[in-house]
């Protein structure tokens, strides 16, 4: 399996450049360059309010041509400034073009750990840090943010000699990511089209009984999660073995530590994902609440 990890990604990228030849059209090279920046500005703008950011090219080389960009950020002096700085740009950047680089039309599996956000489809795997995939999901709506990413790739297509890209956090050359062939570039410099209406997403989870089913079924549980009430069957065949042999003993208030799935569906007017329902794929740890005896009365 491919594994592109991410999280090495702070203020400085590096553009890899595989092409044929020893040459580069200038005014293609700065075209890209611009339209990166231009992104990195759009999510900055949203990100970090009270803070404005310029997007440097510190290095140039030659053969595989390799484009150093580094980020530097400045207080605008307003209220918005006292707001915590998240240095994370280029990192939102860098998982917007890996995830467009994956196949449209297969499927895509994302689980959500405390730290970190896994992507998977077939023989791919991203690694996000969870801050830098949660704001790449709010990024990623708007279509300036869009459309001067497919502008950077769009300019990169005109050398017929460029054949792929990748990214990088230095210049070494065995600490480049996968890279992402001209065919691949082709698609993420098309202009945006309407996203999938539903996605799933896995995420560990902790859940308190509400109400429990005492019989294998698909009927569902009710739990409160994160302050709310949601339904959910336990599909786990395990857990029900465990459960009827009373190697599990549950009751209300009990917890469950779980990997659950999230059904989520695109809200039409905000094109925010929405969770629609859930299901709890394995039960990972069963923890009771505390009991307290009655003292009997002398």
């Amino acid at each position: 399996m491919t594994e592109i990890d991410l999280r090495t990604i702070g203020d400085t990228i590096v553009l890899h450049i595989r092409k044929e030849g020893h040459s580069i059209n200038a005014y293609l090279l700065a075209t890209t360059l611009v339209s990166l920046a231009d992104a990195a500005k759009e999510a900055n703008e949203r990100i970090n309010p009270g803070y404005e950011i310029e997007v440097v090219v510190e290095a140039l080389s030659d053969g595989s041509v390799k484009a150093v960009l580094r980020t530097l950020y400045r207080s605008l002096d307003n209220l918005f400034s006292k707001e915590t700085l998240k240095t994370i740009i280029l990192g939102v950047l860098s998982t917007y073009i890996y995830e467009c680089a994956l196949a449209p039309d297969k499927k895509v599996s994302v689980i959500v750990n405390s730290a970190e956000v896994i992507v998977e489809q077939e023989n791919t795997k991203l690694i996000i840090p969870r801050e830098v995939y949660e704001a790449e999901q709010k990024v990623k709506t708007s279509s300036r943010f869009q459309d001067k990413v497919g502008e950077a790739f769009d300019a990169m297509l005109k050398d017929p000699s460029i054949t792929s890209l990748s990214l990088a956090a230095d210049t070494s050359v065995d600490k480049e990511s996968s890279p992402i062939p001209r065919n691949v570039m082709e698609f993420i410099a098309m202009p945006p089209k309407e996203g999938k209406e539903f996605q799933i997403v896995d995420e560990v989870a902790d859940l308190q009984i509400i109400r429990a089913i005492l019989e294998k079924s698909k009927r569902r549980w009710e739990f409160s999660w994160k302050g709310f009430r949601i339904p959910a069957p336990i599909l786990d065949d395990k857990f029900y073995s465990d459960f009827i042999s009373h190697q599990i003993v549950i009751a209300p208030g009990d917890k469950l530590r779980v990997n659950l799935r999230i059904y989520q569906r695109k809200d039409p007017i905000t094109g925010i994902y929405v969770n629609d329902r859930y299901e709890i794929i394995q039960v990972l740890q069963h923890e009771a609440a505390k009991r307290y005896a009655q003292t009997e009365l002398q």
